[in-house]
């Protein structure tokens, strides 16, 4: 039996002779366990005004802490088609230096990436990727920045800035070129602006709050979706020309809670217990399925040639005594089946040329409906009920 034992156990051990030709290795190179450039004195050396300098495209990595010192920025990049993972590290100011900027772009590069860690502290930007907006294609994501003497992020045309948050800043939290996309970002008690962009960029699921002047302040063309502007120092949203803003929310603003200007178009969105006015629609606004209520001034007002359809507007004027649910200072404006309630006015028109129908209002201090000769209005009719009743705007 142990003779039969001893052959299966040979026969299992397979072919003891080795294959012919050399041994080759069989371990890993670093560069394939690792295929990134550590930052660091010995792979990025800096210069009289940056600790450490990327001067090649590739892949980085922080291995620790980077500590500001006088005078230098903590990272300069002067390549294109860089990536820089923080690796959870924090790039961190101390007190005493007086630093620049946290990473820097001295001259127009391309396709530049930051992402995993934290920057706070520098007496610049605490991260400037723009170069007078002239960088392109920067994708920043995951990043903590804050204390910065001036912005906390600057980034180029192109640019996609999501999951950061950035607060306390000296200037503005997020600044961003045209064509940028900024996600899931909050901007908190910044003494400029939270969230700006130039034109056509595409701003969602943000929050913006505490800071010192606009929470959201974009120009032309751009598209804010499920964000939230809350005590802001000035206006929660300012949107230039043509921007379209989908619900999103702004309360308790120190000015206006939306402030949107020639051929915006707003929608599903709330302005609640702001200062002045809850929604400011410039000439040609499209304004639908909003609220907006108890607001210091007005709760909607519009100018030129727009459309204010489908939004409730309740409590607002109770500030000064002489607000309205909806006024229109202007001309050739629809306003169409609002529901004005609790304000001082309900719905007021100050200029003939306008058409006001099928809108109810009821309880508004002063008027239910004031509106100036020359206007085409749909019979207003008053339920039996008596003091209190609904006024319905008949088509």
């Amino acid at each position: 039996m142990a003779t039969a034992a001893l052959a299966v156990t040979v026969a299992n051990a397979g072919p003891l002779s080795p294959p012919a030709g050399p041994v080759s290795p069989t371990y890993k190179t670093l560069t394939e366990v690792e295929p990134r450039t550590a930052i660091g004195a010995a792979n990025t050396p800096g210069d009289t005004d940056s600790i450490y300098k990327i001067t090649t495209s590739g892949s980085y990595y922080l291995t620790e802490n980077l500590i500001g010192e006088n005078n230098k920025h903590g990272i300069e990049i002067v390549a294109s088609n860089v990536t820089i993972d923080l690796n959870g590290f924090t790039l961190d100011s101390p007190g005493g230096a007086v630093t620049l900027n946290g990473i820097k772009t001295i001259t127009s590069l391309t396709d530049l990436t930051v992402i995993n860690g934290s920057i706070k502290g520098w007496d610049g930007s605490g991260m400037d990727l723009s170069f007078n907006n002239t960088i392109e294609g920067v994708r920043i994501e995951n990043v903590n920045v804050s204390g910065s003497a001036s912005a906390g992020i600057r980034a180029g045309t192109n640019s996609v800035i999501q999951g950061c948050n950035v607060y306390d800043n000296g200037v503005d939290g997020i600044v961003a070129g045209d064509r940028a996309v900024v996600s899931n970002c909050v901007a908190d008690n910044n003494l400029g602006d939270g969230i700006e962009t130039g034109n056509n960029a595409a701003i969602s699921n943000c929050a913006s709050m505490d800071n010192g002047n606009r929470g959201y302040n974009v120009l032309d063309g751009v598209a804010l979706t499920n964000c939230s502007a809350v005590n802001n120092a000035f206006a929660g949203f300012k949107v230039n020309a043509g921007g379209t803003i989908s619900d999103c929310n702004a309360r308790n603003s120190g000015g206006n809670g939306f402030q949107i200007f020639r051929g915006a178009t707003m929608s599903n969105c709330t302005a609640e217990f702001n200062t002045q006015i809850g929604i400011q629609g410039g000439e040609s606004s499209y304004i639908f399925n909003c609220t907006s209520n108890f607001n210091t001034l007005d709760g909607i007002v519009v100018s030129f040639h727009s459309t204010v359809r489908n939004n409730n507007c309740n409590g607002n004027g109770a500030g000064i005594g002489n607000g309205a649910g909806i006024r229109v200072s202007n001309d050739n404006n629809r306003i169409d089946g609002n529901n004005c309630i609790n304000n001082d006015r309900g719905v007021e028109v100050t200029i003939a040329g306008n058409i006001i129908v099928r809108n109810s209002a009821r309880g508004n201090s002063a008027a239910n409906y004031a509106i100036a000769a020359g206007n085409s209005v749909g019979t207003i009719s008053a339920s039996p009920v008596g003091a209190g009743a609904w006024d319905n705007m008949i088509y």
